[in-house]
């Protein structure tokens, strides 16, 4: 069964792509594990459509590392992007976007 996981699941784009990948692999009558992680900043826990295994988590916590294991595709949609909170903070926007995504590529097994 593939696995997907979506960083930003809660979010706009990252909900309405777990909503497309779960309808379009379920027409086809496959099988699809869709996780997805959010620390619900900005996402609306609502959005996340039925089926998608859902962790409320930060990007930048050493937490996700496990959920990594075994996923065969990752989209990666985490991110500050409110300008306006992103000008009032910038030093915790570069820790969210910059170190959080490195922090979601070192989560990624090297297999």
């Amino acid at each position: 069964m593939p696995t997907i996981l979506i960083t930003g699941v809660a979010g706009f784009i990252g909900s309405n792509l777990a909503e497309r990948l779960l309808n379009d692999l379920r027409l086809r009558a496959r099988n699809l594990r869709v996780i997805g992680i959010d620390n619900l900043s900005y996402g609306v826990k609502e959005q996340i459509p039925e089926g998608v295994e859902f962790y409320q988590l930060d990007i930048r916590s050493k937490e996700i590392y496990p959920l990594f294991e075994g996923v065969d595709y990752v989209f990666h949609l985490a991110a500050k992007n409110c300008i306006s909170d992103c000008q009032a903070d910038p030093v915790e926007t570069a820790d969210i976007n910059v170190v959080g995504t490195v922090n979601v590529f070192e989560a990624v097994p090297n297999n």
